[in-house]
């Protein structure tokens, strides 16, 4: 009833040009021009009537740039590895990252474009799932009061990001490793699903002024956001972020975790890696980047890379 965690085909950005009616990608651009987006698998399979479960499962991804049109409904993702960055093209205040261990949920009542930018990475491993609008009018006797959320959320075109629990990363795991038939067939997965997008009531609000909270958090975050990439050869502070944006180091630290799932100072490092790698690849010393993006040392540096990637800046290509 499983799959191997890994399989050996080769993913190229020919062979995920549009991927069984589901996220249609229009055109994938890598460093290098690269055709090979690395190995494993990448699917799509409606389950249901209005439920469909989108899977990656991939090694040795190089760094990437890619315009797609996403699935119309409400669409929930678990990250289970590697990084990644949204934007949606035609409303570019909608973006947000997702990095292992999170989850995130957006609503979208058409298909809409996004732009998703990522790092070269040893691994990508993720779960969506998009509910259609009459997928979940069907269910509302289920659980009345969450239902009415999600439809809210697909209503209002959500942008939600958050800690998964570790519920949602276990069901996660199992449905990527599930073995998923065609149209009519995969009734696990269909319950699967039904139970991960119920992990999903920490990330919608419960009342008015949740909501407020929620609005004003999302505010705050997009403004540091916008900070740390405009700023890449600063040695920013958690303090120096707070000051521009207008709010204290406590409360910056609050929302920022509350809407990205991860501190203030990891999101940093993940922008410093992206920066750090862009500028080798473009032919740039190991100890010109280490000065330029303020490491104490190109050995210093050095280091930092093979955490974050698995290999030294030699290798990175």
């Amino acid at each position: 009833m499983t799959l191997p965690a890994r399989l050996p085909k080769q993913i190229t950005a020919d062979s995920i040009a549009r991927i069984d009616g589901g996220v249609e990608v229009r055109k994938v651009a890598t460093k290098g021009g690269r055709r090979v987006l690395g190995s494993g698998r990448i699917e799509s399979v409606e389950v249901a009537p209005g439920l469909r479960v989108m899977r990656a499962d991939l090694t040795g991804q190089p760094s990437y740039d890619a315009e797609l049109l996403g699935h119309p409904g409400l669409v929930v993702e678990i990250r289970l590895a590697g990084i990644s960055r949204t934007q949606e093209l035609v409303q570019p205040g909608r973006a947000g990252g997702l990095c292992a261990g999170m989850m995130g949920l957006v609503g979208c009542r058409e298909r809409v474009r996004w732009r998703v930018t990522a790092p070269a990475q040893p691994a990508f491993r993720a779960v969506s799932l998009a509910f259609s609008q009459d997928f979940l009018s069907r269910h509302e006797d289920t659980d009345p009061t969450f239902i009415r959320l999600c439809l809210s959320a697909l209503a209002t075109e959500a942008h939600l990001h958050g800690p998964a629990s570790v519920d949602a990363i276990s069901l996660a795991e199992c449905l990527l490793r599930l073995r998923v038939a065609s149209s009519g067939s995969g009734l696990e997965a269909y319950a699967i699903a039904l139970r991960l997008l119920n992990t999903c009531r920490t990330l919608l609000p419960t009342d008015p002024a949740v909501d407020n909270d929620m609005a004003l958090g999302k505010d705050i975050t997009d403004t540091a956001i916008g900070i740390i990439q405009a700023s890449p050869t600063v040695d920013l502070t958690l303090t120096d972020v707070a000051v521009r944006c207008g709010v204290s180091p406590s409360t910056l630290k609050q929302a920022f975790h509350g809407r990205m799932g991860c501190s203030i100072g990891r999101y940093m490092r993940q922008e410093r890696m992206i920066r750090a790698r862009e500028m080798l690849i473009s032919g740039c010393s190991v100890g010109t980047v280490a000065e330029t993006l303020r490491y104490s040392s190109a050995e210093a540096l050095s280091r930092a890379i093979k955490r974050q990637f698995g290999k030294p800046p030699s290798r990175i290509v």
